[in-house]
């Protein structure tokens, strides 16, 4: 990331005022889609609880393959929170800098 707010966005010449609202914009956006992802996540592991691996009705080919396909959906699930968590980071960095300057 750059050293101010504004080089976040590759435009350090953008008024102050408009790189804070586009930053608060991409905050609320970024939290939205992680609560869309905490979401999901959930409902996928309430499916896998009911098609566990372990879930003694779950034992043919078919629903083992399904079983296994919703754990590897919720490991993407993870992987892109914790990618959401980091762009958040960056984006609360960003606008902290913005903040700061005089």
């Amino acid at each position: 990331m750059g050293g101010s707010g504004a080089d976040f966005f590759g435009d350090a010449g953008r008024d102050p005022t408009e790189t804070f609202a586009a930053l608060h914009r991409q905050r609320m956006l970024l939290e939205s889609l992680a609560g869309s992802v905490d979401v999901a996540s959930t409902r996928f592991a309430h499916t896998a609880d009911g098609a566990g691996a372990g879930t003694p009705g779950w034992r043919s080919p078919a629903q083992r393959h399904f079983s296994g396909q919703l754990q590897g959906l919720q490991g993407e699930l993870r992987r892109v929170r914790r990618e959401l968590d980091d762009a958040l980071t960056a984006v609360e960095h960003a606008i902290a800098t913005l903040v700061a300057k005089p």
